[in-house]
C-alpha cells in the first residue's frame, strides 16, 4: 500500500502520509531484498521490509503467549490479521 490515503482500521479512520527522507542503504543488501520480497524499487521494498518487520514482531509475540498457556482471545487474532494482511503466504 503506497502513497496516501485514508483508510478504516479498528473502526478509526487513519490517515497515511507518505514521508520522504534520506538514507544511506548498502546496495548489494537492497538488491537481495528486492529479490527475496519481490519488490523492484527502493521505497516498495523499505516498506514491504518494514511491515514484514511488523508481521515477524506479531508472530513473535503470539507465539509467546501460546506458549506460556496464555492463550488466544478474540482481540488478538483480529490484530493479528489486521497486521497479517491478505498478502500472508503462510495463511
Amino acid at each position: 500500500m503506497h502513497g496516501a490515503g485514508p483508510f478504516l482500521c479498528s473502526s478509526r479512520m487513519l490517515s497515511i502520509m507518505p514521508r520522504r527522507t534520506s538514507v544511506i542503504l548498502d546496495d548489494d543488501l537492497v538488491e537481495r531484498a528486492k529479490a527475496a520480497l519481490g519488490t523492484s524499487g527502493i521505497s516498495d521494498t523499505i516498506e514491504a521490509a518494514l511491515r514484514e518487520a511488523v508481521r515477524t514482531d506479531q508472530r513473535r509475540r503470539l507465539a509467546r503467549r501460546f506458549r506460556s498457556g496464555e492463550g488466544f482471545d478474540a482481540d488478538a487474532m483480529m490484530e493479528a490479521r489486521a497486521t497479517w494482511g491478505d498478502d500472508d503466504p503462510a495463511r
